[in-house]
């Protein structure tokens, strides 16, 4: 009973610890041997033009549409 109430406790702090990236693995080769390396997952990409506005200066100095396609770079 009490090692079932640990590992649900450990459980809960692994959950919050690990955030809203998911866990990711990959097989690393070593002189040991392979083993597994873990680490957080990259985020998937998401279109930013929900969240911001790009504004240059001088104005025209973008080609095309959308404006975030920029020339003079």
């Amino acid at each position: 009973m009490l090692c079932q109430a640990v590992l649900l406790l450990l459980h809960c702090f692994a959950s919050l610890t690990l955030g809203q990236y998911d866990l990711c693995k990959s097989l690393v080769s070593t002189d040991d041997g392979a083993v597994w390396e873990q680490y957080a997952c990259q985020p998937k990409a998401q279109s930013m033009k929900d969240y911001m506005r790009v504004k240059v200066d001088p104005p025209g100095i973008t080609c095309g549409n959308p404006p975030e396609r920029f020339c003079t770079l």
